[in-house]
């Protein structure tokens, strides 16, 4: 049996909101749309996707990054980038359809398998993401598109130090408790506020087109300019009339930004 060395490394997990209620065709879109928010989090956030370690699961993802990821940047424009992903995503979904997912993030010696990973850490990471404290923090803000729940470790190597943008979030501490699993753990819990707008990306908005927005308001006139400008009428910056190339004004005759005396009045 061919297995990798145990390496430690920063691992991620995703599940999605609400799976089992949706039919078959809603479950396949679901799956559908996390792997294109996922992707489009990863392009946005400049981070390689195609490096991490996958095992899909449905609803959900457990991915193992690099050896030497840099952890702090990697947690912060991830994060930040989903946020935006599923916001636009979700913007023209009402609730019954729109994507809305709790993230962990640990970090540990793993190992990578025949048929999928190996290590405390993999499977710590998803008792986080799956533990009933972090489904109910997602149910009780609506208008929220994600939480995320960190471990100890990362909280006090990683968030404690203030570093990237991580320095701004507000964490609140929380204990995992699963008796009949063996599981306990101490972690941190932050639930991003919901934007009104988020920063764009450069994609145009899902549903609507480019070039389909409101034209911007036309600039100012210049300086002089009449207020009784004639329809299709031109002027220059100092607020003379152009007829082709010619500009008058003040009894002159310019061409280009030259008086021809010829046709002083």
């Amino acid at each position: 049996m061919d297995t990798s060395p145990p390496l430690r490394r920063l691992t991620v997990a995703v599940d999605a909101e609400s799976y089992s209620s949706r039919n078959q065709e809603g479950q396949l879109k679901l799956q559908s749309d996390l792997l294109a928010i996922l992707r489009r989090a990863c392009e946005n956030g400049d981070l390689n996707r195609l490096e991490w370690d996958r095992q899909q699961q449905g609803d959900g993802e457990l991915a193992i990054l690099p050896p030497g990821t840099v952890e702090d940047r990697t947690i912060s424009d991830f994060v930040n980038e989903l946020d935006k992903a599923l916001y636009h995503h979700n913007k023209p979904l009402n609730d019954a359809y729109r994507v809305r997912l709790r993230v962990a993030v640990h970090q540990g010696n793993i190992r990578i398998g025949e048929n999928g990973f190996a290590g405390k850490a993999a499977v710590t990471v998803c008792r986080m993401r799956d533990n009933d404290q972090v489904r109910q923090a997602l149910a009780d803000h609506p208008a929220s598109n994600l939480v995320l729940v960190v471990s100890e470790s990362i909280y006090s190597d990683v968030i404690e130090e203030g570093t990237h943008a991580l320095y701004r979030w507000h964490f609140d501490s929380i204990a995992l408790d699963e008796p009949a699993k063996g599981f306990h753990a101490n972690a941190w819990l932050h639930v991003p506020e919901p934007a009104a707008q988020p920063e764009s990306s450069s994609e145009p908005e899902e549903g609507f087109a480019r070039g389909t927005r409101e034209e911007p308001a036309p600039p100012p006139q210049p300086p002089g300019a009449r207020d009784n400008q004639e329809p299709g009428e031109r002027r220059d910056e100092a607020g003379r009339a152009i007829y082709g190339g010619v500009s008058t004004g003040g009894g002159n005759v310019m061409f280009g930004d030259t008086i021809d005396n010829r046709y002083r009045s």
